[in-house]
C-alpha cells in the first residue's frame, strides 16, 4: 500500500468517529482532504454536522462536499477534532504546521473534546526534528526573530511562496497575515515541551508548530493496516 493509500485508510477510519448532528473540527492538509471526501459519503452525517475549518483551503474543500462550516468563535466547544501531522514521536508530541496552518489548527484542537490525529507510518518517529518545525512569526522583523530562534540549536528559514528561499520571492503568508519560519534543528528535539515554552517567550513568534500533549486518539494507516493508538489526556 502507497503512501496516499495509507492516509485514505487512516482518514476513512477517523470519519468513523463522527456521528449526526456533531460540531467538528477540520484540520488542513492532504490527510484531512481525504477525511472531508469519507465525510460526504455519509449524507446522514454530511448534512447535519457543523464544522470549525482550521485554514481557508479547508474551508473551501468542505463547502465543495456540501459541509457546511462556520467561524470558530461561533462555537462554544467542539465534540471533536480530526487533523493531520509533520510528525508524532513515542510519546505522542507532534509537529504541525507543513501546510503554514499551525495557529488556526491549535484553536481546534484546544476547543475538541476528543482529539483524533491522523497520519501514514512514515509520520511516527521515535524523535521529533527530522522535519523542520514551522514556526509562525509576525512580519515586523522576521531577521531578527530568525536570530533569536537560531541561537536555541536551529537553523532558521523564511519561507516562500516556491521552494527557492534565494530567488527573492515574495514571503509565504498566513491566513493570519503572519510569515512562517522553517527550523531545522542540529539534534533531535528531545524534550518539546521545554522547546516550546523556550519558542513561546521568544519576541515576535505567534506560535509554534509543536503540539503538546494534544493527542487523545492516533490512527496510523500502515502498509499492514490501520493502527489506533490512545494517549493520555493530560489537559
Amino acid at each position: 500500500m502507497n503512501q496516499d493509500a495509507n492516509k485514505q485508510a487512516a482518514a476513512k477510519e477517523a470519519a468513523a468517529y463522527v456521528t449526526e448532528g456533531m460540531a467538528v473540527g477540520l484540520g488542513s492538509g492532504s490527510t484531512v482532504f481525504h477525511l472531508i471526501e469519507e465525510l460526504a459519503k455519509n449524507d446522514a452525517v454530511r448534512t447535519t454536522i457543523r464544522a470549525a475549518a482550521s485554514s481557508e483551503e479547508t474551508a473551501e474543500w468542505a463547502a465543495a462536499a456540501g459541509i457546511a462550516t462556520a467561524p470558530f468563535d461561533d462555537f462554544d466547544e467542539l465534540d471533536i477534532s480530526i487533523d493531520g501531522a509533520d510528525e508524532v514521536d513515542a510519546a505522542y508530541q507532534m509537529t504541525k504546521g507543513g501546510g503554514g496552518a499551525l495557529l488556526r489548527e491549535k484553536f481546534v484542537n484546544d476547543a475538541a473534546k476528543h482529539r483524533i490525529t491522523i497520519i501514514d507510518e512514515t509520520k511516527r518517529v521515535s524523535e521529533l526534528g527530522a522535519y523542520p518545525l514551522p514556526i509562525e512569526i509576525v512580519p515586523y522583523a522576521p531577521k531578527y526573530t530568525a536570530a533569536q530562534i537560531e541561537a536555541l540549536g536551529s537553523t532558521a528559514r523564511l519561507r516562500y511562496n516556491d521552494t527557492d528561499v534565494d530567488s527573492g520571492s515574495v514571503p509565504y503568508v498566513t491566513d493570519n497575515g503572519n510569515y512562517i519560519l522553517d527550523c531545522a534543528f542540529t539534534e533531535p528535539i528531545k524534550d518539546p515541551a521545554k522547546l516550546d515554552e523556550k519558542l513561546q517567550q521568544t519576541l515576535g513568534v505567534v506560535e509554534t508548530g509543536l503540539f503538546i500533549n494534544r493527542i487523545d486518539t492516533l490512527i496510523i494507516g500502515t502498509s499492514a493496516g490501520v493502527q489506533t493508538e490512545t494517549a493520555a489526556r493530560t489537559r
